[in-house]
C-alpha cells in the first residue's frame, strides 16, 4: 500500500511576491516617517536623562524647584489650610520685594555656617537673610575693630565683615546686619559710660536685684550708648551692608522705686528724644518694633514705639521693621473705657493692625516682618500676603 501525504492547503503564498516601483517608493517613505518619530520621542526622553547626569538640566531644574506664588489679592487664594505645607511652597518671591530670612546666630560660627544657611535660604525663595552681628545679650558676633570691645567678654564671632559681606556675594544674597541697642547686659557692665546710673551716682543700675536675676542696660541719654552704637553700625557700614536694623531701642519697665532712684532724663515724658538722638547718629536704620505697639497708640506710644513720640525728629532716611505676632483674643483700646477686638482671621487682623500702623507712623515707610510663632506654614503665607499690601518687601521670623 503506498504512502499517503497530507496535503497543506496555503492561502498565500510563503513568498512575496515581486513589490511595484510604486509600493516600494511608498513603503520607503513610510519607513522614513516612523523612524523619524521614533528619533524624535528618543530625543525628548533621552535630554533629560542626558542632561541629568551630565548637570546641565538648568531649565528643568529651575522648574523642578520653583514653587507658585502667592495669588493677588483678587485672585482666589492658592492655600489650603488642611495641607502640610512648608512656607517655600506657599509664599516664594514676588517680582518685586521679596522675602528675607533671620537667621539663626548660630550661622556665623564659621564660613560653613554662613554658606550653608545662605544656600538654603536662596532656595527657598529668599532674596536676601539678616544676621545678628550683636545680640540681645551684648555679644559681637564678628571680629570688631572698635578698641573699646577688644576682648572675648564681648566678641564671639570667628569672621571679619569682610568675610561676612564676601559670603554674601558669592551666593548673590542681599544682606542685612541687625544689632540689639539699648538691651546689653555686658557693654553697660564693663563699659561705665553705657550703663545706667542712680541719681547719686553711687551705684549702677539695674533691671531687678541680682539675686532674682536682674539686667544691665545700655542708657541712651548718656553720650557712651549712643558713640558705641554709632561706632558699631558705622563700622559694619563701611563693610558694605546697606541695610542696619536696630533692634531694641526702648527703655526697660521701671517700677516706682526704680523712678526715684534713677535721673529724671530717664524717667520724664520728654525721654523719648534721647531715642531718637541716638537713631539719627545711626542713619540710615531701619527700627525695628513691634506692631501691636504702634497700632496701639492710645494714651501715647510706649515699649518699642515710644521712639514715635519724636517722629517729626527723625532723620528721613529712617524706615521701621513692624513686626507681626499672631494675637489671641486681643483688644484694642480706643478709649479708657472702651475697646475694640481685633479679628480673628489671620489676614483680617494683619491688614487691620498694619492699617492702623500705617496711620499712626506720620509717614514713615514701614517694611512688614512676620513671626511665625504660633502659626502653621499656610498661615504664615496668608499673613505674608496679606502684608504685602503694606509693603512688596515683607520680612519673616
Amino acid at each position: 500500500m503506498g504512502k499517503k501525504g497530507f496535503k497543506v492547503k496555503r492561502s498565500k503564498s510563503l513568498y512575496n511576491k515581486k513589490k511595484s516601483t510604486l509600493r516600494k517608493a511608498l513603503e520607503t517613505a513610510g519607513l522614513i516617517v516612523v523612524i523619524g518619530g521614533l528619533c524624535l520621542l528618543g530625543f525628548a526622553a533621552g535630554r533629560p536623562v542626558f542632561e541629568y547626569f551630565s548637570g546641565e538640566n538648568t531649565r528643568d531644574a529651575d522648574w523642578q524647584t520653583t514653587t507658585p506664588t502667592l495669588p493677588n489679592s483678587d485672585d482666589e487664594p492658592l492655600i489650603d489650610d488642611t495641607e502640610d505645607q512648608s512656607l517655600v511652597e506657599s509664599a516664594t518671591t514676588h517680582a518685586a520685594g521679596g522675602l528675607s530670612f533671620f537667621a539663626p546666630v548660630s550661622a556665623l560660627e564659621n564660613k560653613a555656617a554662613l554658606s550653608a544657611t545662605l544656600i538654603t535660604a536662596k532656595s527657598d525663595g529668599y532674596t536676601s537673610v539678616v544676621v545678628d552681628l550683636k545680640d540681645s545679650t551684648g555679644n559681637v558676633w564678628y571680629k570688631s575693630a572698635n578698641p573699646k570691645i577688644q576682648s572675648d567678654e564681648f566678641i564671639k564671632g570667628n569672621l571679619e565683615l569682610a568675610e561676612i559681606f564676601s559670603i554674601f556675594e558669592e551666593n548673590s544674597m542681599e544682606p542685612i546686619a541687625r544689632i540689639s541697642t539699648l538691651a546689653d547686659r555686658i557693654a553697660p557692665r564693663f563699659l561705665d559710660e553705657v550703663s545706667y546710673w542712680f541719681a547719686d551716682s553711687s551705684s549702677k543700675w539695674l533691671d531687678d536685684r541680682l539675686e532674682s536675676g536682674g539686667k544691665f542696660w545700655a542708657d541712651p541719654t548718656r553720650a557712651g550708648t549712643v558713640s558705641y552704637i554709632s561706632e558699631l553700625t558705622d563700622e559694619i557700614r563701611a563693610a558694605g551692608f546697606d541695610k542696619i536694623i536696630l533692634s531694641n531701642v526702648l527703655f526697660p519697665i521701671m517700677r516706682p522705686y526704680d523712678l526715684s532712684i534713677l535721673p529724671s532724663n530717664v524717667t520724664q515724658e520728654g525721654r523719648y528724644s534721647a531715642l531718637v538722638e541716638l537713631v539719627n547718629q545711626c542713619a540710615p536704620v531701619e527700627i525695628e518694633m513691634q506692631l501691636m505697639d504702634i497700632a496701639q497708640s492710645f494714651g501715647g506710644f510706649s515699649g518699642t514705639a515710644e521712639i514715635l513720640k519724636g517722629a517729626s525728629s527723625l532723620s528721613e532716611n529712617i524706615k521701621i521693621v513692624a513686626v507681626f505676632t499672631r494675637q489671641e483674643d486681643a483688644v484694642i483700646r480706643t478709649s479708657e473705657l472702651n475697646s475694640v477686638p481685633l479679628p480673628t482671621d489671620i489676614e483680617e487682623q494683619v491688614g487691620y493692625l498694619f492699617d492702623l500702623a500705617v496711620s499712626n507712623a506720620g509717614g514713615i515707610e514701614i517694611i512688614p516682618c512676620v513671626d511665625r510663632t504660633g502659626m502653621s506654614d499656610a498661615e504664615t503665607a496668608r499673613a505674608i500676603e496679606a502684608a504685602r499690601a503694606v509693603n512688596s518687601g515683607v520680612m519673616v521670623k
